[in-house]
């Protein structure tokens, strides 16, 4: 079982290592589709296969974290840090569905929509630095 811990392990990493590259990733483009117009098309491009990777990383961070919880430890034992990061694990993918829409409804030609995707990526980023770290508190 060590060994399969470990796996689900490096798939839990590679989940952060995708989800983070989704989270810094899309406001980088916002601020090049903002600066230089003749970029959008590039932009909204890069920006479904940016959403692409994130909701693959999310995937595996779930998949990969609820196995390792059910294989190594006792739940009903899990600290107060622990049930944070869940939460926050919740509000991520709320605000993943929620910048998803916009960015259908951006797509679609509704320009209202681009001024919620920029609150949606600081929330993004925000988000994972503060799973990163209810995550090492919870489990160091």
């Amino acid at each position: 079982m060590d060994i399969f811990y470990k796996a689900l392990l490096w798939f839990h990493l590679l989940g952060i290592a995708l989800g983070g590259a989704a989270s810094f990733g899309h406001p980088v483009l916002g601020a090049i589709a903002q600066k230089t117009p003749e970029a959008r098309p590039f932009v909204m491009r890069a920006g479904k296969g940016l959403s692409s990777v994130g909701r693959a990383g999310i995937a595996v961070l779930v998949g990969s974290g609820v196995l390792m919880v059910w294989l190594a430890w006792d739940i009903t034992a899990m600290s107060g840090l622990f049930w944070a990061k869940m939460a926050l694990v919740v509000v991520l993918v709320v605000n993943v569905v929620l910048a998803g829409r916009a960015a259908k409804a951006l797509a679609g030609g509704d320009m209202s929509a681009a001024a919620r995707l920029p609150a949606h990526g600081m929330i993004g980023v925000a988000l994972m630095l503060l799973l990163l770290a209810f995550g090492i508190l919870a489990f160091r």
